[in-house]
């Protein structure tokens, strides 16, 4: 099968198109994805901000409500920063620094200190499914105390 020149020069020319059409598309998309995690770094960040402005309360974050996150760790920094925060089922969990983590925190027992303890919140970024932190003992209740850039702190209280 034989094309003539015309024909073959229409093929590049609609193969050409079509791959700058897909790559700007991917280009598009990728920009859209990198300005939603720009905003939600920044929605982290002030939640940070937030839990250093209380530095005499400690916070569990829910792991769900930080899954997105591209956290923006400074390994050497300016200003001494204490971390008065720390997630609930991530790889760090149980492991001996968070332990001495919590261990710094006078936290003995994270059930105990989330129920019991006025200084230590949960910070959660979710509308729905709280149901379980009231449902795993009896006469407790969960109520929003405070909220910042999408996340919301919540105090446990044991009746």
């Amino acid at each position: 099968l034989t094309l003539s020149r015309s024909v073959k020069k229409a093929v590049i020319v609609a193969g050409l198109f079509l791959c700058c059409y897909l790559a700007g598309s991917r280009l598009a998309r990728s920009r859209d994805r990198n300005i939603e995690l720009s905003r939600w770094n920044h929605d982290v960040e002030a939640l940070k901000e937030y839990c250093m402005e209380h530095s005499e309360i400690f916070y569990f974050n829910d792991v769900t409500s930080l899954t997105l996150t591209t956290y923006n760790v400074k390994l050497w920094r300016e200003e001494p920063y204490t971390m008065n925060y720390m997630s609930l089922g991530d790889w760090m969990s149980f492991s001996p620094i968070w332990k001495k983590k919590l261990e710094q925190e006078g936290i003995v027992s994270v059930r105990d200190a989330l129920y019991g303890q006025n200084n230590v919140f949960l910070i959660c970024n979710f509308e729905k499914g709280l149901e379980y932190l009231t449902s795993l003992y009896p006469n407790v209740k969960c109520t929003e105390v405070d909220h910042v850039s999408g996340f919301k702190i919540y105090s446990l209280q044991s009746l």
